[in-house]
This record gives structure tokens, sequence and C-alpha cells, in this order.
């Protein structure tokens, strides 16, 4: 009855513990974002927008630290930008994945008409 007992109180016990996971990366494995914009000065980005994130960007080349993704896979994040031509605020979505330790790069060195071209990279 004693084994049954103590068999009982771990199973409580291990079941009701919490967890310090809720399912997020944080901490030392925190998730990077970069904007990395070199095709020249047709496009200012604005803001980059993705699941409970919204981006101030304030520079062509920026690095952000994401917090509380609900997924880190299929991510998809919205860039809005002024184009030179025509003055027009404009919004381009591309789909990332995150990987904890590495950094992913929205590398966009070619811009047709108003049009960026990125390539998503993994650092």
């Amino acid at each position: 009855m004693k084994k049954l007992g103590l068999l009982l109180f771990a199973f409580i016990l291990f079941s009701c513990s919490s967890s310090d996971d809720d399912g997020m990366i944080g901490g030392d494995s925190a998730l990077k974002l970069e904007l990395r914009y070199t095709a020249g000065d047709r496009l200012t980005f604005t803001q980059i927008s993705l699941p409970n994130n919204v981006l101030t960007v304030t520079s062509p080349t920026q690095t952000f630290t994401l917090a509380g993704m609900p997924s880190t896979n299929d991510v998809r994040v919205a860039l809005t930008y002024v184009c030179s031509v025509g003055g027009k605020t404009l919004t381009v979505d591309t789909t990332v994945n995150f990987y904890s330790g590495q950094k992913t790069v929205l590398s966009i060195s070619r811009v047709v008409t108003c049009s960026p071209q990125i390539a998503v990279l993994y650092e």
C-alpha cells in the first residue's frame, strides 16, 4: 500500500510541476531577425510585422531580438516601406523560419521598380 501511495504521490508531483518552457524560445536562445538592405536608397523600410512583434526600422541594416513567438516555422513576415518613385507606402510579405542559435536574415540586394527581391538567409 505504501508503494501505491508513493507512486500516486510521484505521479501527482510530476503532473502538477511547472515548467519554465512555455513553448517560446527565449533567454540564451532568443530569436534574432536582421534586415539587410544594400540595394541603394530607392526604398526606405519603416516597419517589420510578424506574430506578436511589430518592429520599427530605423536603419537599412538592423538586428532585432524577438519575443513571444507562438511558432518558429513558416512565419509570415510583412515588410512595410516607402518607395522613392512616387512616394507610395507598400508592404511585401515573405515566409521565414527561426532556428535556435541562428539569426534569420532578410537580405535585399536588388530592387526592381518598387519591389524588393528578398533572400532569406540563416547565419
